[in-house]
């Protein structure tokens, strides 16, 4: 019996006959009979084989940096078509940058040229196409200079600028939650996803303000 995501595939000269688990397994497996076809002298050809497979390993992901602002790329399509999804991942950490999209809840925050969020819609149902569980990640604490150029007074340090690694939030601020649930609640609405990545990388300066100052950072 196949386990989830497992599949089994026969080519024989009378043709070709796959079975997939679920629709996990059957992506996988045709894309495995992708990987098996070659030229031949009247065209495709594939080589006689009896694969039984499955995963070993339950989550099997990449994490694509900066994928917000090619969220519209064909090239993120192919990626995940012929390199993720070949590769028989079942997950795709797909980074938003805050200014990558149109936000209604906080339009001051997104860039000029930013993707409408159908863009990311989009995206995110193109991936489940290919058995890839869509998570965005976001960077709500570190890294979080695209909100405080919107709102300079939620940083930690307010000396911030030209020090990439001070670009904090403050999280005791109530405001800096409430920026960052509304914004949340789009990327949920957005993408349909089941979890976000919330990333807290590469923080500097923590305890500085008024708020956190008395505070073990």
């Amino acid at each position: 019996a196949l386990v989830p995501e497992g599949y089994a595939l026969s080519v024989r000269p009378q043709g070709i006959l796959l079975a997939g688990s679920d629709g996990a397994g059957l992506v996988y497996g045709m894309q495995t009979l992708r990987q098996l076809l070659r030229a031949g002298s009247n065209g495709a050809a594939v080589r006689e084989v009896l694969i039984e497979d499955r995963p070993d390993v339950g989550t099997r992901g990449f994490y694509l940096e900066r994928g917000g602002v090619n969220a519209a790329s064909q090239d993120v399509r192919r990626l995940i078509r012929d390199t993720y999804s070949m590769a028989k991942a079942n997950l795709l950490i797909f980074e938003v940058g805050w200014k990558d999209f149109r936000w209604k809840s906080r339009p001051e925050i997104s860039d000029p040229k930013a993707f409408p969020l159908v863009v990311l819609t989009e995206l995110a149902e193109y991936a489940r196409a290919y058995s890839l569980d869509f998570v965005p990640v976001v960077h709500a604490v570190g890294r979080t200079a695209e909100i405080l150029e919107a709102y300079p007074g939620l940083a930690e340090n307010p000396d911030w600028k030209g020090k990439p690694y001070d670009a904090v939030a403050c999280i005791r601020n109530p405001e800096t939650l409430r920026v960052h649930f509304e914004l949340l609640d789009e990327i949920i609405g957005a993408t349909r996803c089941g979890k976000v990545h919330i990333s807290h990388d590469e923080l500097a300066n923590l305890g500085v303000c008024p708020v956190c100052r008395k505070e073990d950072p």
